[in-house]
């Protein structure tokens, strides 16, 4: 990458940087590309040659917090897909909680941003809610994969899916809190092996 694409890529970051500073301290609604700007320190025209409008920044904001959850989800997926025996698909369980709490790490500072938004009404909260539909259907697939062969007792995949997502959030919130009481990689193990001895062949209906 030559100097003038890596000046373009440090300003595209800082604009993204200020307007994420920006959206968690007053929301999507009320944050102005005037406020983002100040921050840079570039003209307003200087913006709309990166993005088309605030709607654009936060979109992107929003691919870098959730597309590596469904990424992970989706390549974990492949490999439970080729899980033959309960026991293997339990490992891999187990693998993919501990690989989904290192994307939070890297997510942390973006992460709050969710919890603004995906209940909110209006743009951000549709934006939002159209990437953690995809964390669902993700998770949807995965439980319907593992329950056609066998390899868990039947189930509601709809409604397990979402109570995982449900309790994966509140973890998320106690963890973002500071909660002396979680360690984030133990907390995301705990919540499998929870979820997954409930649906496990063995458990009753």
């Amino acid at each position: 990458m030559g100097l003038r694409e890596q000046k373009k890529a440090a300003r595209r970051r800082a604009i993204l940087d200020a307007g994420r500073t920006a959206m968690l301290e007053e929301g999507y609604e009320r944050t102005s590309v005037e406020r983002i700007v100040a921050q840079v320190g570039i003209a307003r025209g200087t913006f709309y040659l990166y993005f088309p409008d605030k709607s654009a920044l936060f979109s992107t904001l929003l691919e870098e917090l959730y597309a590596p959850f469904v990424h992970a989800l989706k390549s974990h997926a492949n490999a439970l897909a080729a899980a033959a025996t309960t026991q293997q698909q339990q490992l891999l369980y187990l693998q993919m909680s501990l690989g989904l709490a290192q994307v939070l790490e890297r997510t942390r500072a973006t992460l709050p941003l969710h919890f603004q938004h995906a209940r909110a009404p209006g743009t951000s909260g549709t934006l939002c809610r159209e990437w953690l539909t995809q964390v669902e259907d993700t998770a949807i697939t995965i439980l319907e994969d593992a329950q056609s062969r066998g390899l868990v007792r039947h189930h509601d995949s709809a409604a397990v899916a979402l109570a995982i997502v449900g309790a994966a959030e509140r973890l998320l919130w106690a963890w973002l809190q500071g909660d002396p009481r979680l360690n984030a990689e133990q907390a995301a193990s705990e919540l499998a092996r929870l979820f997954f001895e409930g649906i496990r062949p063995q458990a009753l209906p």
